[in-house]
C-alpha cells in the first residue's frame, strides 16, 4: 500500500498549520473538561451514598435515552430528535447520537452502571436475608429501590445496543459486561452463578433472535475493514515522520481530505482507532499521558478485588468500563465524543473515590 509522506509542521494548501489550531485547542479543552470533571466528581463524592446515588442516575438517564432510541427506530428511525439523518440508508437505532457507534459506547456505560446495581443488589440479598425471609422477596427489595426498574433499564438498554448494529460496539459491551460478571461470580454462591449465566445467555438469546437481523446482516458483511486497514497502514507507515510531537492535534480530517490514498474513495474523517488517531496528530508522549491513568486506576482497582477490600461490585465497574471503552476505541472514536468521555470520567471518578477512607 502507498504511504502518506507529509513533513510534519510545513503548511500545505487546505490544510491548517499544524499545531494549536483552533480545533486543536477544542479537542484539548475537551480532554481538559474530561480531566476537571473526574476531579470534581472525585472531590463532591465524600459518602458511599454518593457512589450510589451516581451509579442511579448514570443507570436510569441511559436507560431514558434507550427507550427514547427504541421509540425513534419503530417510528422508521430517520431522525434523530428533530434533525434528519445525513444517510437515508441508515436506520440503525442511535437513539440521540448522530453515529450509532458511539451511541452503543454510551449505552454499554449505561449498561455496566445498571449491570452494577443489579449484582450489588444480589450480594446485598445474600449476606442480610433475614430468617425467614424468601429469596425472591429479598432479590426484588433493594436499599436503592426496587431491583425491578433496573433490571427492565437493561433490557432496555441491551435491546437498542443490538439495534445500532455496531459491530464493534456490541462486542466492546459483550466484553465489558463479561468482564464484570467474570470478576463478580467468584464471590458468588454456585447457584447464583448458574442462574446468572444461564439468565444472561437465555435473555441475550431472546433479544437477538427478537431485534437481532440487522446486527446479523451487518456482522455478514465486509465492507468497511478493509478501508480502515488502509488508513492504519497510512498512519503507521508516517508515524515515524514526527512520533514524538504528532503533525498537529485534531488535524487528521484536513490530512486526509487532501492526502487521502487514490484507492480510498469516500471522505474519512476519523481513523477509527482513536490511539492510532491521536498518537498520528498529537504524538506519542501525548498518547501515554492518555493510556497511563486508565491502567493505572485498572491496576489499583484489581488490587482492591485481589485483597478483598472495598466495595467489590463497583471495582469491577471500574475496570469493565475500561475494558468496553478501551476496545471500541482500537476499533473507532468513542474517546472523541463528549457524553462518552464524561460518562467515562464520571464512572472512574466514582469508582476511584472508594480507594479512599469515606463516610458511611
Amino acid at each position: 500500500m502507498r504511504s502518506l509522506i507529509i513533513p510534519a509542521y510545513v503548511p500545505t494548501q487546505g490544510l491548517e498549520a499544524p499545531g494549536w489550531s483552533e480545533k486543536g485547542l477544542r479537542t484539548a479543552s475537551f480532554f481538559a473538561a474530561n480531566l476537571l470533571l473526574f476531579l470534581l466528581v472525585l472531590q463532591t463524592t465524600t459518602r458511599k451514598q454518593d457512589v450510589f446515588a451516581y451509579l442511579k442516575v448514570m443507570a436510569n438517564v441511559s436507560a431514558i435515552y434507550a427507550l427514547y432510541g427504541l421509540a425513534a427506530y419503530f417510528a422508521g428511525g430517520e431522525y434523530v430528535l428533530w434533525f434528519k439523518k445525513p444517510d437515508n440508508n441508515d436506520i440503525a437505532l442511535s437513539s440521540t447520537f448522530m453515529n450509532r457507534n458511539n451511541y452503543a459506547t454510551f449505552v454499554g456505560l449505561g449498561l455496566l452502571c445498571g449491570a452494577t446495581i443489579t449484582i450489588d443488589s444480589l450480594l446485598t440479598r445474600a449476606r442480610g436475608r433475614r430468617p425467614g425471609e424468601s429469596h425472591l422477596r429479598r432479590l426484588i427489595t433493594y436499599p436503592g429501590g426496587n431491583i425491578w426498574i433496573y433490571v427492565l433499564g437493561l433490557i432496555l438498554m441491551t435491546t437498542a445496543a443490538i439495534l445500532t448494529a455496531s459491530r464493534a460496539g456490541v462486542l466492546a459491551i459483550s466484553l465489558g459486561v463479561g468482564t464484570l460478571v467474570l470478576l463478580s461470580l467468584p464471590r458468588l454462591r454456585p447457584s447464583v452463578r448458574l442462574g446468572i449465566l444461564t439468565g444472561l445467555a437465555a435473555s441475550l438469546l431472546v433479544l437477538i433472535s427478537i431485534s437481532g437481523d440487522l446486527l446479523l446482516d451487518r456482522l455478514s458483511l465486509e465492507n468497511g475493514s478493509g478501508v480502515r486497514l488502509i488508513i492504519y497502514d497510512l498512519i503507521l507507515g508516517n508515524w515515524a515522520s514526527n512520533p514524538l510531537s504528532g503533525v498537529g492535534l485534531a488535524q487528521f480530517d484536513s490530512l486526509f481530505s487532501v492526502y487521502r490514498a487514490e484507492n480510498i474513495a469516500q471522505p474519512i474523517l476519523r481513523a477509527h482507532n482513536d490511539y492510532l488517531e491521536f498518537a498520528y496528530t498529537a504524538g506519542t508522549i501525548a498518547l501515554f499521558f492518555l493510556l497511563v491513568p486508565p491502567i493505572l486506576l485498572t491496576r489499583i482497582y484489581y488490587r482492591r478485588l485481589s485483597d478483598g477490600s472495598g466495595p467489590y461490585p463497583q471495582f469491577t465497574l471500574g475496570i469493565a468500563s475500561s475494558v468496553l471503552v478501551g476496545v471500541h476505541s482500537s476499533l473507532d472514536f468513542p474517546l472523541q465524543i463528549p457524553a462518552v468521555g464524561f460518562y467515562y470520567a464520571i464512572i472512574q471518578a466514582m469508582v476511584y473515590s472508594l480507594t479512599r477512607p469515606v463516610s458511611k
